[in-house]
């Protein structure tokens, strides 16, 4: 629904974390270079959900540290110290209480998550959203989106992305 010829992709995996990244993904497919845009191509990412729940003891800055030097690491990238990718940074929607949400730590830590991201972003000077703040609804565990979940994500990003029209 983006139009004007931009292709979707993703690159999430079930458990992934800002460690496990790995390298900026073109690199793992070499016709993705041939695919950047005059105007330049967006890469969004949105890790940290995972970070969170896996490292029992993170705190929200404890994340965002993680992130920060994730984004050091791709913007020395050519390709994006170029200026031929855009960087945002997206803040994961909001943990609630659920099966894999059974600690006040988890609960509280992914609400301010956002606030430190922003914080990231304004530091790296890259486009920032926080997702924590359209009240997502989630299935049992308390992490993953509902069907209407998807839906107001879904709406809610192509807001946010309005430029690239």
């Amino acid at each position: 629904k983006l139009g004007n010829g931009y292709r979707v992709r993703n690159y999430g995996l079930r458990g992934r974390t800002i460690l496990d990244y790995g390298n900026f993904p073109y690199k793992e497919e070499p016709e993705y270079k041939k695919t950047l845009k005059e105007k330049g191509d967006v890469y969004i990412i949105m890790l940290g959900t995972n970070d969170l729940l896996q490292e029992r003891q993170f705190t929200a800055e404890d994340t965002a540290q993680r992130m920060e030097d994730f984004l050091k690491k791709i913007m020395a990238e050519p390709a994006v110290s170029d200026g031929k990718i855009t960087l945002r940074l997206i803040a994961p929607a909001r943990m609630e209480y659920g099966a894999w949400v059974d600690e006040e730590r988890l609960y509280l830590e992914s609400r301010r998550l956002g606030e430190e991201y922003r914080k990231v972003a304004e530091r790296m000077e890259i486009e920032f959203t926080d997702a924590g703040k359209w009240e997502i609804p989630v299935v049992y565990d308390g992490v993953h989106f509902s069907e209407k979940g998807h839906h107001i994500f879904a709406q809610k990003i192509q807001e946010e992305l309005t430029w690239l029209r």
